[in-house]
């Protein structure tokens, strides 16, 4: 089997303009979008071979807010929401070629609680969750731009359980399960606010493995898979 190389080339600007990439979505008509380390935003037609480049440029908030790109999320309605370490959250509008910039604001409580994203997902019923580090969770309300935060709170055993969220992921059933890194497996209800923690315990048998969790995944028979850092894989 052959591999095809897509490589950054400094003398060819029709090239990927950086090596680290982060994320990959792929659009029905094929083209990707690639984020990178440092490079920003990447299109990709594999039709015409031709690259787009989309930077951070100081002084035009229009402009990718960071080209440290963690996450490219499209919608349901197609809408890309680009997830970045350091600048926060920006929706792409396509037609206009113009990003729209999330970030946190320390004196504004409805705003992202963090700049780090490190997950993003629409539930069935239209919200859209963000995942940070450091930050814990938002839900935004995209009419109104606000953000709802809902952060680990020592005080309250139903509270998240820990502000790095790595992943965020619905089954089947529309229950909503988030991988917080050092305590567990979460499960939240959006309806009381309330998180369920599963946690790794010493002498637990059947219990969680390892409380560092990096992906979730739910199979056809509905089994939750959790891909953990240094317990192997559990299956629940």
């Amino acid at each position: 089997r052959w591999f095809n190389h897509y490589r950054s080339n400094p003398q060819d600007g029709n090239s990927l303009n950086n090596n680290i990439v982060w994320s990959i979505h792929e659009e029905e008509s094929g083209v990707l979008w690639i984020g990178t380390h440092g490079g920003g935003l990447n299109r990709f037609d594999r039709k015409t071979n031709r690259y787009t480049h989309y930077r951070h440029r100081s002084g035009d908030p229009k402009s990718l807010s960071s080209d440290y790109v963690r996450l490219v999320y499209a919608d349901s309605t197609g809408m890309l929401w680009i997830g970045t370490n350091g600048g926060g959250l920006n929706r792409f509008d396509r037609q206009k070629q113009e990003f729209t910039a999330y970030r946190h604001d320390p004196g504004n409580p409805g705003s992202l609680s963090h700049n780090d994203i490190r997950s993003i997902l629409e539930d069935r019923q239209g919200s859209l969750w963000i995942g940070t580090h450091e930050g814990g969770l938002n839900r935004l309300e995209r009419k109104t731009g606000k953000f709802t935060r809902y952060r680990h709170d020592e005080k309250d055993p139903n509270s998240l359980g820990n502000d790095v969220i790595r992943c965020i992921f619905q089954d089947h059933a529309g229950v909503l399960w988030l991988s917080a890194y050092g305590s567990g497996l979460e499960r939240f209800d959006p309806s009381t606010g309330r998180f369920f923690h599963y946690r790794a315990g010493a002498g637990s048998k059947n219990g969680l493995s390892n409380n560092y969790l990096f992906a979730l995944h739910e199979d056809r028979h509905h089994n939750l898979w959790i891909a953990t850092w240094g317990g192997g894989l559990n299956r629940l």
